[in-house]
């Protein structure tokens, strides 16, 4: 779970966002994409993004490994997409659960 705003002076975000990439141990990656865009544009407002991993469903679609090591994960991407430049993102309030198996 966590907490995002943006503040984009372009036309808006190029894809849905955020995508939280997994990669583990491995090599194997697994995306978490949104089934529309939760990122704010204004630099105010907040949303707050959590989800199952083990079944997305609803707001997020996975992609990637059915073998991801949830026990071995080694990096974690926060993804926003851009036309051009001019953007900040902030994210805060990062928490993850020990307990994940797939």
């Amino acid at each position: 779970m966590f907490a995002i705003r943006g503040n984009n002076t372009n036309i808006g975000w190029q894809t849905n966002g955020p995508v939280v990439k997994l990669t583990d141990g491995g090599g194997q990656e697994g995306s978490y994409t949104p089934n529309r865009q939760l990122v704010s544009t204004n630099g105010l407002d907040w949303a707050t993004i959590s989800f199952a991993l083990e079944s997305p469903s609803g707001t997020y679609s996975y992609t990637g490994s059915n073998t991801l090591d949830f026990s071995n994960i080694v990096l974690l991407e926060i993804m926003v997409d851009t036309w051009n430049y001019a953007m900040q993102v902030d994210v805060d309030g990062l928490m993850a659960n020990s307990t994940i198996s797939r």
